[in-house]
């Protein structure tokens, strides 16, 4: 493998509610060979989890990636410039089992964080990327109508550190829009737990708070409580922002847009070792 090889890694977070010990294993194994369609033509499945011997306790398999070909849908004769006819059609031999243009992402699932690390660049240069994880492993795991006693699994990228700095830094904040959902209470510090109660005391799952800024104000400063329900909602949801910069033109932001990422370089041994060796950037 070349010296100048590398990877891109991000994370998701999974929180399920319940969540007894073992739910995000037994999530993972139902949910493995199951075919989601995540864009276009491309599918993708998981594969099942296998155990790791680490500290903290985790588990790893890899996301399976393909283009599915529509046999009955239009094709074109480039040697005539025209739609293939059904008989030329018919002459195509392809095994049911074999799809093409198939690439391959790790990931490693730590339980105590519910934090899962992804692949988002592979070796080969081929990428998954933050957004296409994500509506895989929702279309995995999150259900509008539950069964009784399967738990209630959100997903959302963890972003960079600095998302929620660059939205608090716009110079003319017009807008602040966010949007929560339930999160794990494992995980939390003192006021995160006061609004995950508050959630939980009215019976709610998510709470959105919109701010829009007042005639005659110059920007909006959210306070220390609306602080804190952003930063809560960026790891278990969405935060996003519209102002002006210095220059009165109109920016947009959003966590989602800005996903935390590590670049590991591949030197001189396997791209999953090396993937396994920097899961600790996100712990």
């Amino acid at each position: 493998m070349a010296d100048n090889v590398s990877i891109v890694m991000g994370a998701l977070n999974i929180a399920a509610d319940p969540h007894p010990a073992g739910i995000y294993r037994r999530l993972f194994a139902a949910a493995a060979d199951v075919p989601v369609k995540i864009w276009g033509s491309d599918w993708a499945k998981i594969t099942p989890p296998v155990d790791r011997e680490s500290e903290p306790p985790s588990f790893y398999g890899r996301i399976l990636v393909w283009t599915e070909i529509d046999r009955q849908g239009k094709w074109l004769n480039q040697a005539e410039d025209r739609e293939a006819t059904p008989t030329e059609k018919r002459d195509i031999q392809i095994p049911d089992d074999l799809d093409p243009n198939f690439r391959s992402f790790n990931f490693v699932f730590v339980e105590r964080k519910h934090l899962l690390v992804v692949e988002f660049q592979n070796e080969l240069g081929e990428n998954l990327g933050a957004r296409r994880a994500e509506a895989l492993f929702r279309k995995l795991f999150v259900k509008d109508e539950l069964e009784e006693g399967e738990p209630r699994v959100e997903v959302t990228v963890v972003p960079s550190a600095e998302a929620l700095d660059m939205i608090f830094a716009m110079p003319r904040l017009k807008k602040l829009e966010i949007n929560v959902v339930r999160p794990n209470p494992d995980s939390l510090d003192e006021q995160e737990e006061r609004i995950l109660q508050k959630l939980l005391d009215q019976g709610a799952k998510e709470q959105t708070v919109v701010l829009k800024k007042r005639p005659g104000i110059q920007k909006l400063t959210p306070d220390e409580d609306t602080r804190t329900l952003a930063k809560v909602a960026a790891n278990n949801g969405s935060v996003s922002a519209e102002g002006r910069d210095d220059d009165g033109k109109t920016v947009f932001e959003s966590t989602k847009d800005h996903p935390k990422t590590v670049r590991a370089e591949v030197v001189g041994t396997s791209s999953v070792a090396t993937f396994f060796a920097r899961i600790a950037s996100f712990l």
